[in-house]
């Protein structure tokens, strides 16, 4: 249930919002642990190995959540998760945030279906920075969705989050996010055949990075 804090203009508490995270990788563990430090979290996942420190325990289907968090493969595990698992969990108001890197044409569905059918809000909010970021609360969030409902739940965002980007309607977070690994993906072959053809060259390619990596033509 949501805290009174959420209603109330003059409460400077921080709410705490009871938040089931479903999906324990690599990336969904470190959020999860980050999201625990703040919020009561329950966890799922098919193959669980560690509980996050503080986590209050294995979600059952018996507990009443506020907000979810899923970290996931890909869209299709997202939507097969939803069907198996999210469906039964879903209540007016709670709020969906998708940390996958996803399909925007989905996460606009899912969002359109929980609307309808539940009056619950999904957000596509995703991240960047790996575990690492996730571990030291430093990633970037590419988020789509209801303006209102992501600042509802800012306060589970900034557990795991140092920029918080609002993108646009359903779909923009996920469709930001594969622009990105478009842009990284082009970057790195085009810094592969830079290199092959400075070592055509005669050019050592550690040299070559030292001159670069301290020059303006430096890119992650």
């Amino acid at each position: 249930m949501l805290g009174k804090c959420m209603l109330s203009t003059t409460c400077n508490a921080s709410p705490r919002f009871r938040v089931l995270c479903v999906g324990l990788g690599n990336m969904g563990f470190e959020l999860a642990e980050r999201v625990s430090t703040r919020h009561d979290v329950f966890v799922h996942d098919r193959k669980i190995q560690n509980l996050p420190k503080e986590a209050k325990g294995v979600y059952d289907g018996s507990q009443d959540v506020d907000v979810i968090l899923t970290c996931l493969p890909n869209s299709s595990v997202v939507d097969q998760v939803y069907s198996e698992l999210l469906k039964d969990a879903m209540r007016p108001n709670i709020v969906w945030i998708d940390c996958t890197s996803g399909d925007p044409s989905v996460s606009e569905r899912l969002a359109k279906d929980l609307e309808e059918n539940h009056e619950a809000t999904f957000l596509d909010c995703a991240v960047s920075g790996g575990p690492a970021g996730a571990r030291k609360g430093e990633l970037t969030t590419m988020m789509g969705g209801d303006e209102a409902s992501i600042e509802r739940v800012r306060p589970v965002l900034e557990t795991f989050a140092s920029h918080i980007n609002v993108l646009g309607p359903s779909g923009a977070g996920h469709a930001v996010k594969a622009m990105n690994n478009t842009l990284l993906a082009a970057h790195i072959c085009v810094a592969s055949e830079a290199l092959v053809g400075l070592k055509r060259f005669g050019v050592n390619p550690s040299d070559a990075l030292r001159a670069i990596n301290t020059s303006s033509r430096r890119s992650w």
